[in-house]
């Protein structure tokens, strides 16, 4: 039981937390037994060392404090039970894993919070087994039985829908200028629950959390099915999509960040990173920081920007090489005349930045037609080229195929 006597421990502390989950501990006892008589010496160094690893993985709204000499109280108000506790055992790991080098996972020391009596708290350490869940959530398994290239497993929480894993979808990217598929766009294939797997759920219709377990599995299972075909000598770029919501989470932006820091370096040069989601009258400064999170892991990062976008400044100078649009589901009144604008506007303001451009959902043979007229050069829909199972190495398509498909295709709709 700890005292709760300070008022940024009352606040950090509060009942309302407490009640949420979102308080957590991190205890140093591991530590502390292992050093012995040498604690007294290194103590200020080890608390040194977490204190900065806490301002480092978590966000501005978060806080943290010490409650004894072997525990830190640990709150994430935006954050959930799981979440705060996956924050919470990634800290313990990497400052357990300098100071210990390799140890016993179940060893970490992490607590959830309840009242106490009075002014104070209690800690409830989380059991072996949710530890080794956890760990599988944080992606800090121990490294030894882990595949080079890992497949993602989800802590299993009875209180919330559950995304079952599917293997992804692979949409050819046509370079126009190339003529040539240089690469695909990794995708979910079919998103289920695990309480009604045969009823599919759109992308659009998950909540965030959601998203990005999707978004994970995707760059997991893709990077795996790169890893497998650059054995084989094949070449060619894989496009994974992060949305602007998982990155703009503390709990979410870690995990990516995590798994990115796990893929294979000479992996990297293949990789493209999209960001996608970007709500309308997103400041300049939020882009530039997401964007500067994800270029050490890709080749480049592109964005999809909102349907309607007027002012393109706020994309110009960021660090992207390219920016896109998707051709949206619903398209009202005029949708081939008002995508023609959109895209002489996108066209326009690439140019203007030095910077390529991108048009996925191509689905009719006018939009080829505007796409071809206002150059775009990176070009993805069912008119290029349907999602495969399998990529393969690059290969050649001219203007000329992607014309005879488009004429083909609209000769059988009419």
């Amino acid at each position: 039981m700890f005292q709760i006597d300070r008022p940024e421990l009352k606040a950090a502390a509060s009942p309302a937390l407490l009640a949420r989950g979102c308080v957590c501990a991190i205890g140093l006892d591991g530590i502390k037994a292992e050093a012995g008589g040498r604690w007294e010496k290194l103590r200020e160094n080890v608390h040194t060392r977490l204190e900065a690893l806490l301002r480092q993985k978590l966000g501005p709204n978060d806080f943290f404090a010490p409650l004894s000499e072997s525990a830190y109280l640990v709150t994430m108000p935006s954050a959930d039970a799981e979440d705060a506790q996956v924050t919470c055992l990634r800290v313990a790991h990497e400052l357990h894993t300098e100071y210990l080098g390799q140890f016993d996972l179940g060893a970490l020391a992490i607590s959830s919070a309840a009242p106490g009596e009075g002014d104070s708290i209690v800690l409830n350490p989380v059991a072996r087994e949710n530890i080794v869940f956890l760990a599988e959530r944080a992606g800090i398994a121990d490294p030894s039985l882990r595949p080079p290239v890992p497949s993602i497993r989800f802590a299993y929480n009875p209180n919330e829908r559950h995304v079952l894993e599917s293997p992804p979808a692979f949409h050819p990217t046509w370079d126009s200028r190339n003529e040539a598929v240089t690469g695909y766009y990794c995708g979910p294939s079919t998103i289920t629950f695990a309480h009604a797997p045969s009823e599919p759920v759109a992308f659009a219709d998950l909540n965030a959390k959601e998203r990005a377990r999707v978004e994970l599995s995707c760059l997991y299972q893709g990077v795996g099915v790169l890893a497998r075909h650059l054995e084989r000598g094949e070449r060619f770029l894989m496009t994974f999509s992060v949305s602007f919501e998982t990155l703009g989470s503390p709990v979410a932006r870690m995990d990516f960040g995590s798994a990115c820091r796990e893929l294979p370096s000479d992996f990297r040069q293949y990789i493209l990173f999209e960001l996608a989601g970007i709500p309308a009258g997103a400041p300049q400064s939020r882009l530039a920081e997401l964007i500067t999170a994800l270029r050490p892991f890709a080749k480049a990062v592109f964005a999809q920007v909102p349907v309607g976008t007027r002012s393109y400044a706020p994309f110009q100078g960021i660090g992207l090489q390219a920016i896109g649009l998707t051709v949206p589901a619903a398209r009202p009144k005029a949708p081939e005349y008002d995508m023609r604008e959109e895209l002489r506007r996108l066209s326009h303001a690439a140019k203007q930045a030095n910077l390529t451009t991108l048009l996925a959902g191509i689905s009719t043979p006018t939009l080829v037609k505007f796409a071809h007229e206002t150059s775009i050069q990176f070009l993805r829909g069912p008119l290029i080229g349907p999602p495969v199972a399998a990529p393969q190495s690059m290969w050649r398509l001219t203007w000329r195929d992607v014309a005879r498909a488009a004429t083909e295709s609209a000769a059988a709709a009419g």
